[in-house]
């Protein structure tokens, strides 16, 4: 009996051994050869939001800057300004701008151009809060717990319809309140290879929900529609969040504008013979119901593309919007700001 114990702790004392070992050279091997689409360690875990962007962290996305300001954006360091007319931006990785310099991303492009327009009367400040694969409940939370801070005249909500209605509800459980876990987390965050495996097993779980559907295009269409289903947890929770966003907007005298991404992949030239568009009418609809009045879709700035869609992407294997990208949503924003006067002092 004890040799079989001695045996059994061996052999898994080997095993984790072998383990470490293997995460050992991965690490190395991504550090020295790996060109990861953030940085490792930009973010910091959260017990309210599960994770927030790690103030004044440097690194690269991709092979643009990557830098957090000491308010936890990504933006150069700045104070906000009394006098100003005040613009808060809340999404996820596609706002962030993955890839792209910050100053080319659409919420950059969009403060410069309305401060060509409106400077000599009043500055304009807009302050991206995106934060990659933050969904709209995380958002919610992001936007209460900043409002001191930034004080918002609008906020534009980039709503990406392949990610925001996933897992709208999720609520931590209370163990990242415990310092223990939130030092371990914290650790891990800053690891290639922790980052590296658990893209994978994302992309895992996402490959296996939709399995039966060989294509790749064809697999996104089958999840999105499964996200929108009215049974879907993720989806009853999304329209929840719009109504308390839509409240919380009303209680502040803050102006809601929700940018609407869906299809950048396979554009079609009218956008009702585009597939997602049923997917974008009920996203539309719902806005509309939680009483949110000013609503754009990105994509409609992007037909010109179609059957170049790669064109869009930051990199021919990942969707996130290029500098090209970035500028035209920027376009779509001024023009809806503009049509419907929404900057003004």
């Amino acid at each position: 009996m004890k040799g079989t114990t001695k045996n059994l702790l061996l052999m898994i004392g080997s095993l984790t051994v072998s383990g470490v070992g293997l995460l050992l050279l991965l690490e190395i091997f991504l550090r020295v050869f790996g060109n990861p689409s953030v940085t490792p360690g930009y973010v910091q875990t959260s017990a309210q939001r599960r994770y927030t962007l790690k103030p004044n962290f440097v690194g690269k996305t991709y092979s643009a800057r990557c830098e957090i300001n000491s308010l936890g954006l990504r933006d150069h360091e700045r104070s906000v300004l009394d006098k100003a007319y005040r613009i808060v931006v809340l999404g996820d990785s596609i706002a962030f701008g993955i890839g792209v310099e910050v100053e080319r991303t659409f919420p950059k492009i969009v403060e410069s151009r309305l401060n060509e327009e409106f400077g000599d009367r009043f500055p304009v400040q807009v302050f991206n809060l995106s934060v990659p694969s933050y969904n709209t409940f995380q958002e919610y939370l992001y936007l209460r717990e900043s409002y001191s801070t930034f004080r918002p005249d609008m906020i534009l909500v980039v709503y990406c319809a392949q990610n925001d209605a996933i897992h709208v509800s999720i609520q931590d459980s209370g163990i990242n309140r415990h310092p223990m876990v939130m030092t371990i987390k914290n650790v891990l965050r800053n690891l290639h290879s922790y980052d590296f495996l658990a893209t994978r097993f994302y992309s895992l779980l996402y490959r296996l929900r939709a399995r039966g559907h060989v294509d790749e295009y064809e697999q996104r269409l089958f999840y999105d529609n499964v996200l929108y289903q009215e049974d879907y947890e993720g989806w009853i929770n999304t329209k929840q969040c719009f109504r308390d966003i839509k409240r919380f907007c009303d209680v502040h005298g803050i102006i809601p504008v929700f940018a609407i991404s869906a299809n950048n992949y396979q554009l079609a030239r009218v956008a009702e013979e585009d597939p997602v568009h049923p997917i974008v009418q009920k996203i539309i609809g719902a806005l509309k119901e939680a009483g949110i009045e000013f609503i754009l879709v990105l994509d409609d700035g992007f037909r010109d593309y179609a059957g170049r869609e790669s064109l869009l992407w930051v990199r021919p294997t990942d969707g996130h919007f290029s500098e090209l990208a970035h500028e035209l949503a920027a376009e779509e924003i001024l023009k809806h700001v503009r049509a419907n006067g929404l900057v003004s002092k």
